[in-house]
């Protein structure tokens, strides 16, 4: 009978033996799936460890900028100036303003103007040494989505008003109402605190955890010396704030042009953000899955030892097989049939322990140094990764089992059958040399593609990050 129920006798006796012998091994079975299950576990984790700090830091950019897509500054290698020379006339920038008016990719031109000052809170007497206060012109910030306080409600300055953002406010203990001064050359210009803001360009953080203030162009306009001038102007494309990165390439296309006989050049510095971010998500995957490859390569051994154990017990059974007219292959594709089985099953365990142990590294990286890097640390996975770091458990394991399949159906029928030594039953004169050379390249092998794999990755990390190793 070759079928039954339309099944093939031959699945069915492969599935019947695969479940035959897993509760009769439940600790040998649970030593295999250990086994199996250690390099999906590591690829998940790494993987889930670089999407976290991946997404988590392009959401921070995205929360810092806003809309703001692009930044156009004065460029010293184009025109040698000093720091007060490096001025925009905003006549020229309203020019600009009504040239693009329309256009389906650039939203809005805002020009800003920048000072970094001491600031001091006469309440509590605490002090910043440079904070980076900023002036946009109310009718331009609303490009941006509007300077607001913590609380989402539009903040709008005038006069000696100044909204501090929420870092500036933990470092001089600040609230709204209290009375600040902040000393440009030397002489002190009270302000009073309108509103505490988020850190964003709005209110002053131009990177990650900057410490600033926003106040009324005008005010530090005329404070500064600057009159009609800008220091920089920002670009916002048509998307908001996270579609208008798309047309990044379209707006630097346009603006590069205009700004090409100007002192002035343009920078897309969302973009350039969030591929840094990107970057930094690669690098600290590469590193985890470095170090984790030494522990693969160990968990290669194990998984080759233990199916060599396996294939060791089964062996008078195997010779009988062999006597009846079973094939070499056939022998293979039985333990294969039961080695992805087994494989199947660790590597969906091991995609869990992996998304476990993901939040653990999280948790230990927000504890050691969330402070320091000014991250709000998310456990974020991207399908892919988990398909990835799946698939990739999956066949390394698989490649393992097939290899001591092969080696294991390499063996003499009498030998087997007698459960005697392959070497005696040969000749029992030989020598054992050539099997411990055998067992010397299969190990070498063993760990030679993890550790040449984790070498390769080496290098490329030191690539990326211009290191020479």
């Amino acid at each position: 009978m070759k079928e039954l129920f339309g099944v093939s006798m031959t699945t069915i006796s492969v599935v019947c033996l695969v479940l035959r012998n897993i509760p009769r091994r439940k600790a040998q079975t649970a030593l295999i799936v250990v086994g199996l299950m250690l390099s999906t576990l590591i690829m998940s984790a790494a993987f889930g460890t670089g999407d976290t700090l991946t997404t988590s830091v392009t959401a921070e950019v995205y929360k810092l900028l806003g809309d703001a897509d692009e930044m156009i500054t004065w460029d010293t290698d184009k025109q040698a100036a000093s720091a007060e020379q490096q001025r925009i006339p905003i006549a020229e920038i309203e020019a600009w303003q009504a040239r693009f008016k329309g256009d389906p990719d650039i939203e809005a031109f805002v020009p800003f103007i920048a000072e970094s000052l001491p600031v001091q809170n006469q309440r509590t007497k605490l002090n910043e040494a440079s904070a980076n206060i900023v002036g946009i012109r109310a009718s331009d910030a609303s490009a941006l989505g509007g300077l607001k306080d913590t609380s989402g409600k539009e903040v709008k300055l005038a006069g000696n008003d100044i909204a501090i953002n929420e870092d500036l406010a933990d470092e001089i203990d600040a609230k709204a109402g209290d009375s600040v001064f902040a000393f440009y050359k030397g002489k002190p210009i009270e302000f009073v605190v309108k509103a505490i803001v988020p850190g964003t360009v709005l209110g002053g953080a131009f990177d990650l955890s900057e410490k600033g203030a926003a106040v009324d162009f005008g005010t530090l306009s005329a404070l500064t010396g600057r009159g009609e001038n800008a220091d920089g102007v920002f670009v916002s494309n048509t998307g908001g704030t996270y579609d208008g990165i798309k047309r990044t390439d379209a707006a630097m296309a346009k603006l590069e042009p205009l700004l090409e006989d100007t002192p002035y050049v343009i920078e897309p510095f969302k973009q350039d953000s969030v591929r840094f971010a990107e970057l930094l998500g690669n690098a600290f995957t590469s590193i985890f899955v470095l170090f984790g490859l030494f522990s693969i390569a160990a968990g290669v051994l194990l998984i080759f030892l233990i199916f060599v154990m396996l294939a060791a017990e089964r062996k008078p059974e195997m010779g009988m097989a062999r006597a009846v007219g079973a094939k070499r292959s056939q022998l293979v594709e039985s333990y294969l049939a039961e080695g992805m089985g087994y494989d199947l099953g660790s590597a969906v365990a091991g995609l869990l322990a992996g998304i476990a142990v993901t939040f653990v590294m999280v948790g230990i990286i927000t504890n050691a140094a969330g402070e320091s890097l000014g991250l709000d640390l998310t456990v974020s996975y991207r399908w892919t990764s988990l398909v990835t770091a799946f698939c990739i458990g999956v066949i390394s394991t698989f490649i393992v089992i097939f290899i001591s399949s092969w080696r294991a159906s390499r063996l003499n029928i009498t030998a087997a059958i007698r459960d005697l030594p392959e070497s005696h039953a040969i000749n029992p004169e030989a020598s054992t040399l050539r099997g411990y050379i055998r067992a010397g390249l299969n190990g070498v092998i063993a760990l030679g593609v993890p550790v040449g794999l984790a070498l390769f990755l080496l290098g490329r990390i030191g690539f990326i990050l211009g290191i020479p190793l």
